[in-house]
Order: C-alpha cells, then sequence, then structure tokens
C-alpha cells in the first residue's frame, strides 16, 4: 500500500466494512491504513477527500472549505498522533445543527443490526415455553415482529435443528428426542446462515424432569 501511494496511487476507505459494527469500521481502516505505513493526515484524507475525488463530488464535499457542502465532528486529541482519537468526537454538526448527543433514557439504537442488509429479528419468542425431558421430535414455534428470511436457522444450545420458515413473523423447528435428554434451561437463538454474525438475542426453553 505504501509503495502504491508512493508512486502516486490514491487509497480511499470503502463505504462500509465486510464486517463489523458500521461507523467503528471506518475508524479501524484509518488505523490499518496508518499501520500499513501511511501517515495519518493520508488515512484521514482516504475517508474524507479521496472518497469524494473517486465519485467525482470534490468540488463540493471532502474538505473544509467556503462553498462546500459539510458535516462536522470535533474532537478531543490529536489524530496526527494518534489515529484512535476520531473516536473522541465532542460534538457533531449535522446539516448545520447541533446533534444532541446527551443520553436520555428513551434512546433506542438506530442500528438493529451490524448486517442490515441482512438483518436478523433480535428480539423472539419460543412456543411453547417448556417441554418434558426426553419428548420429541418436539416442533416449537419462533417468533418475532417480523424480519425472517429462508436463510434463517434455529438453533438450541448452539446447534442447529431443523428449521422451516412459515412467514416473516414465524420459523417452526423441530427439536429431535436425543437433543432433549436432560432437564434444564436451554437457549434457543435464530442465526442468518452462513454469517456468524447475524444473530438474535436469546429465548430461553425450559425442559423439565420426566415424572
Amino acid at each position: 500500500m505504501l509503495r502504491y501511494v508512493s508512486a502516486g496511487g490514491v487509497i480511499r476507505a470503502g463505504s462500509d466494512p465486510n464486517n463489523g459494527l458500521p461507523g467503528l469500521g471506518v475508524h479501524e481502516e484509518m488505523v490499518m491504513f496508518v499501520e500499513a505505513g501511511l501517515t495519518p493526515m493520508q488515512a484521514i484524507q482516504a475517508a474524507t477527500i479521496n472518497v469524494a475525488k473517486a465519485f467525482r463530488k470534490d468540488k463540493d464535499f471532502g474538505t473544509l472549505e467556503l462553498g462546500k457542502v459539510a458535516d462536522i465532528i470535533a474532537i478531543e486529541g490529536d489524530p496526527l498522533r494518534d489515529i484512535w482519537s476520531v473516536q473522541n468526537v465532542k460534538l457533531v454538526v449535522l446539516s448545520g445543527k447541533i446533534v444532541d448527543a446527551d443520553f436520555h433514557s428513551n434512546y433506542k439504537n438506530p442500528i438493529p443490526n451490524i448486517r442490515p442488509w441482512r438483518a436478523t429479528p433480535r428480539d423472539i419468542e419460543v412456543s411453547p415455553r417448556s417441554v418434558v425431558q426426553g419428548s420429541g421430535p418436539t416442533t416449537v414455534k419462533v417468533s418475532a415482529r417480523r424480519g425472517f428470511d429462508r436463510f434463517h436457522r434455529v438453533t438450541l444450545n448452539g446447534k442447529e435443528v431443523e428449521t422451516r420458515l412459515v412467514s416473516p413473523s414465524e420459523l417452526e423447528a423441530t427439536i429431535p428426542t436425543q437433543a432433549l435428554k436432560e432437564a434444564g434451561t436451554y437457549t434457543v437463538m435464530v442465526i442468518g446462515e452462513g454469517d456468524f454474525a447475524s444473530k438474535s438475542a436469546p429465548a430461553y426453553l425450559i425442559v423439565s424432569f420426566k415424572r
């Protein structure tokens, strides 16, 4: 990369990371640029003016200049000494207005999933909520408001079970008898097949003792 830039090549940050939290991935990318030999200023330019140049929009975006369009952040620290300091954001001016950055009790994270283009519903419910030890094969329904697709799979204690898509709000899972041989609390989750980062919050299935 350093040889490429030294020869006159232009490096720009990607529009999104292949894996990781949106926004944070850009910071990580700038750190990797510095680790690869670029200066902190070159890393910052890769995420700003070079992106604008790549889309031929540098006359309007990419730098703070009179007549250009820009959102502004103020940070604590010197990014030319420590590139990670660009995370220490103290002020955001978006569309000419200061963003309220204080915490509010009714705040809701606007990013429901780090893979928004292949999201998995976060909150799920399991029905029935309890089964008897050793029963099976047992069919349980996993429901959410919406968001299920054919690539979603139900897991029981981390192991995938046979899953059928019923609707965007319901999956049907068949649990073999062997999987319920011990009494206890079992963790049920929904994952995106082939995508370890796409998963729901856990729900729980109680397996009661056989009388």
